[in-house]
């Protein structure tokens, strides 16, 4: 699982109290939190989403189907060419890989803002086999979310 500490602090924010299995948040605050992380979605796209991971209540949205919902469709919905073109831009010496040092200094010098935790949240979780590299495969497979 990707953020799952970000995911709970998130989810226990809009459902207003303290983590519990039996919490859920209402189909608007899910469509605010898209909005909020800039993930581009309507409606009726949201609640066809939900509908194939929860089909018993598509209002009321509980946190595994939330954590599913982000960390299987939409990371999923990037499209192979898009990760390897985000990849060649990273890789700059067409080596198949990325250092672990070079990648950090790329992400702290885009204009997303991302911090430091982030950074290196991802990297744990690119980084598979904690080589000090990101290889192309381990990005790709991060990228589609498998």
């Amino acid at each position: 699982m990707r953020l799952e500490r970000e995911y709970k602090e998130v989810f226990d924010f809009y459902s207003g109290a303290s983590f519990s299995k039996k919490q859920t948040i209402t189909f608007d605050q899910l469509l605010e939190i898209m909005g909020k992380v800039d993930i581009d979605v309507t409606r009726e796209e949201l609640k066809e989403i939900i509908k194939s991971i929860t089909p018993e209540d598509s209002d009321n949205i509980g946190y595994s189907a939330f954590v599913e919902l982000f960390d299987k469709r939409l990371y999923k919905d990037v499209p192979k060419h898009e990760a390897v073109e985000a990849f060649r831009l990273f890789d700059k010496e067409n080596t198949g890989k990325i250092s672990i040092n070079d990648f950090k200094h790329i992400m702290q010098n885009l204009s997303e803002g991302f911090t430091s935790v982030e950074i290196t949240e991802f990297l744990k979780l690119a980084d598979r086999n904690n080589d000090g590299f990101i290889h192309y495969k381990e990005f790709v497979d991060f990228m589609k979310g498998e």
